[in-house]
């Protein structure tokens, strides 16, 4: 293909980096663009409010759960010394 010039400009080379630029992706003209307001990125110490509060939950529910075996283990412990007792008043 021979250089056309119009006037003073050569086209040829303007066309060998235009294909060129396409070729690498680098041509951002042809790109297509995301319109609208930019995403804004998240707020890391959002995130770790988020994984704390989170957290919390789980000791709390833990918690919970240790609280009530341990009431348990109390009654349990009461019903045995009840009974223990009662056998060395019997015993008597």
């Amino acid at each position: 293909m021979a250089p056309f010039c119009a006037g003073k400009v050569c086209i040829l080379p303007n066309l060998t980096a235009w294909r060129r630029q396409v070729e690498r992706g680098t041509l951002d003209a042809l790109s297509s663009k995301k319109r609208g307001p930019k995403a804004r990125k998240p707020d890391p110490s959002v995130r770790r409010i988020k994984e704390q509060e989170k957290e919390n939950q789980k000791l709390r529910a833990r918690l919970r759960k240790a609280e009530l075996i341990i009431d348990a283990q109390k009654k349990i412990a009461e019903i045995f010394q009840f009974t223990r007792d009662q056998k060395d008043g019997e015993d008597l």
